[in-house]
């Protein structure tokens, strides 16, 4: 029931990204192997409409984690890491860990809001986010 009336939603609204992640969420869940390429197409979708839902990049690099797709579940969550407007970066940031570390490159990735001084040490840098 939910998927059928997310796909009517994204039909009268296929300009909804929430829609379109919601119902790649949906497949996601509740569907079965063949429904797995149609809820990545899903929230792709959903990024392609607003590049910067940091949502749809945080659920696009999960749902291809779970998947044991490596490559593509680091180019989503790195996608979320980089948008100024999410408050989620702890969790692609611990996702991301796992992935290098899966990839052979431990320790590869810098926490959000660390920088490097010269000396080597990590300072921390402030970032106001907007809620």
């Amino acid at each position: 029931m939910a998927e059928a009336d997310l796909e009517l939603s994204v039909l009268l609204n296929g300009e909804d990204e929430e829609a379109w992640c919601h119902l790649g969420e949906v497949r996601f869940k509740f569907g079965t192997e063949e429904k797995e390429e149609p809820c990545f197409e899903a929230i792709r979708k959903s990024v392609s409409l607003k590049p910067s839902y940091v949502a749809g990049w945080l659920k696009l690099g999960f749902v291809l984690f779970s998947r044991e797709r490596v490559e593509e579940s680091i180019e989503a969550y790195e996608r979320a890491v980089q948008l100024p407007e999410g408050k989620d970066w702890a969790e692609a940031d611990e996702k991301l860990g796992i992935l290098y570390k899966m990839r052979g490159e431990e320790g590869k990735g810098k926490k959000r809001g660390e920088e490097e001084n010269g000396e080597g040490r990590k300072e921390e840098t402030a970032r106001k986010v907007e809620d």
